[in-house]
């Protein structure tokens, strides 16, 4: 029987038996235990869902950098997502003449911009946020009086127009500019020794003096109790708001940071013993007087330290002695010796919540004369004691003009393995539904739409049968077609450009990457000073700029660990970058 009346005898049996067949139901899930947010290597945002299912949000990102290094880009970052899983906030950033960057508050559910407007925010400090009024940033504003004194205000202002203050309360010449808010108050120095507590509630001053000049860290365990650090000493200090009693640790650490552990019965601690000692991670008794050391680096570099939900495990950051930009990320169990997960990881991380993974951002450097870095999103599964890619994200490039700031955001679920519901999120490549220019700048440059015939995690035996049938008739076309192709080459992929820099002098000194910094020159100076640092590694001039020319890049995080060296080196001004910092980053 020839082979076109066996389909035609086969296909109306198929449909017959599928009619009768209940659905069959494929459950699909995401490696993610939650909704994560990111910017793919092409500069468009996407988010990825519980089910696997992966929204393209815009589509018309160009970061690829032209021949002469001069092209006209559109970038996106500062990802915020919210809580509800629904909202999404964004900067859509260009370098086109007289076009603004823009804020974007976008819903996901419908795919459309719920509100644009221009933004001077560099640095990803707009603070977005949704309540029951709506959509809203968090503004903080200065107003300096002719006497000068300062006024400090900060508002939740609405995109509905509405406006409501938080707090306001007058500071007079700040001695340090470390500034420590909480919901009701703000802690503050305008003199040594004296620490100024104001109550937002109250309106109330409260002085107390301490045996700190400056202090580095606060930690509030209680409303009535706070841990303070000193910056540049080893002394720590628990002040009762409610006795106004200073209590003095026996227990001292040079610049340190004081995590609340008192559920577990001590405190862990973070800090060194002075100048080229390393950053150190101690357990601390509640008595604060002995110590156990847990963990320290082999060299001097600075860690940061998080406890798994569970508080069982801890999960340590160590910056990279050797390059800027890479950390080493660490598990320490409750039992065992400490597990390296990674060698090139990048700042921002988190645990899962029932405890067993750690998501991480892992960076890999594309050759060794290119500081561009392709950027991986990875789950550490500690039951199968291994990592695996989840997806790639955009390359960081300190040298393209386009750099992408807070590439990823996410929000995890509350158990490990979510309850997927039918249709709930977004298909993929689904339609913006919106000519905003944050969504698309050429609609007609758009791939097509195809929504899915069925739901995505309920696909029945007629679907299977059909696609049968579509492969039995494409047999015989398909053995012609293979045999009578065209013999044509496989394209190679697209070689990433180099963004195409002046080049530095022939003879590079620390007096030339200082005039390019104060010229604004900021990448020129960058990589002057990197090269600088083969011969000049202890020079805290050398970090100082490194880290100043990685601030007006927008990299807030390798700049920090610069002026940390530079202060570690004995620079005079690397205390007050420090702080401008902790006050401009966002948290």
């Amino acid at each position: 029987m020839k082979s076109y009346r066996v389909v035609s005898i086969a296909l109306p049996i198929f449909f017959s038996i599928n009619l009768f067949t209940p659905t069959i139901t494929l459950q699909s899930q995401s490696p993610f235990d939650g909704v994560v947010t990111y910017i793919g290597v092409d500069g468009n945002i996407y988010t990825l869902w519980e089910n696997g299912l992966t929204q393209q949000v815009t589509f018309d990102a160009m970061i690829a950098e032209g021949q002469d290094g001069a092209s006209d880009k559109i970038w996106y970052d500062c990802l915020d997502l919210f809580e509800d899983k629904k909202h999404l906030f964004f900067t859509r950033r260009t370098n086109k003449h007289n076009t603004p960057d823009e804020s974007v508050f976008y819903d996901l559910s419908n795919k459309t911009v719920i509100y644009s407007s221009p933004t001077e925010d560099r640095y990803c400090n707009s603070f977005p946020g949704i309540d029951e009024k709506g959509l809203f940033y968090e503004i903080d504003e200065m107003e300096e009086l002719p006497s000068g004194d300062i006024i400090e205000r900060g508002y939740t202002q609405y995109i509905s127009g509405e406006r409501e203050l938080n707090y306001e309360y007058t500071t007079k010449a700040l001695y340090s500019p470390v500034i420590a808010r909480f919901h009701n108050m703000a802690v503050y120095e305008e003199n040594p020794y004296e620490i100024v507590f104001y109550n937002f509630n109250t309106r109330e001053y409260l002085r107390i003096n301490t045996p700190i000049e400056k202090f580095l860290e606060v930690t509030r365990l209680s409303d009535d109790e706070i841990i303070f650090s000193s910056y540049g000493s080893d002394v720590i200090i628990t002040v009762n708001l409610q006795s106004k009693q200073v209590e003095q640790w026996g227990f001292a650490l040079y610049n340190a940071r004081i995590i609340d552990m008192t559920e577990r019965g001590y405190y862990l601690v973070v800090g060194s013993h002075g100048d080229g000692t390393p950053t150190s991670l101690y357990k601390v008794d509640l008595n604060r007087q002995s110590s156990e050391l847990l963990y320290s680096p082999s060299s001097p570099v600075e860690i940061w330290v998080k406890t798994s939900p569970d508080y069982n495990s801890l999960s340590i950051l160590e910056e990279s002695a050797d390059y800027i930009g890479f950390s080493n990320l660490t598990l320490l169990p409750a039992q065992g010796s400490p597990i390296k997960i990674s060698s090139s990881a990048d700042f921002y991380y988190e645990w899962s919540k029932d405890s067993q993974k750690i998501y991480f951002i892992q960076m890999t450097q594309l050759s060794a004369d290119d500081y561009a870095l392709n950027r991986e999103l990875m789950v550490y599964d500690r039951r199968a004691g291994n990592s695996s890619k989840i997806l790639d994200m955009v390359v960081s490039d300190m040298s393209s003009e386009a750099i992408v700031i807070e590439p990823i955001d996410w929000v995890l679920n509350d158990s490990a393995l979510p309850e997927t519901t039918p249709g709930a999120a977004p298909y993929s490549n689904a339609n913006p539904g919106n000519a905003n220019p944050a969504e698309q700048s050429n609609p007609q440059s758009q791939p097509p739409v195809i929504e899915p015939l069925v739901n995505p995690d309920y696909t029945p035996i007629l679907l299977i049968g059909g696609i049968g049938m579509v492969v039995l008739l494409g047999l015989g076309a398909g053995t012609v077609w293979w045999m009578t192709r065209p013999k044509s080459r496989k394209p190679n992929a697209p070689a990433l450009q180099k963004a195409q820099v002046t080049s530095s002098p022939a003879s590079p000194q620390l007096q030339a990457a200082v005039r390019l910094a104060k010229e604004k020159r900021f990448q020129e100076s960058f990589e002057m000073l990197r090269d600088l640092l083969k011969s000049e590694g202890n020079n805290p001039e050398v970090w100082y700029y490194l880290g100043y020319d990685l601030v007006n890049m927008g990299d807030f995080v390798n700049a920090e660990k610069c002026f940390l060296r530079a202060k570690k080196y004995g620079h005079s001004k690397a205390d007050h970058a420090l702080n401008w910092i902790k006050n401009n980053q966002r948290q």
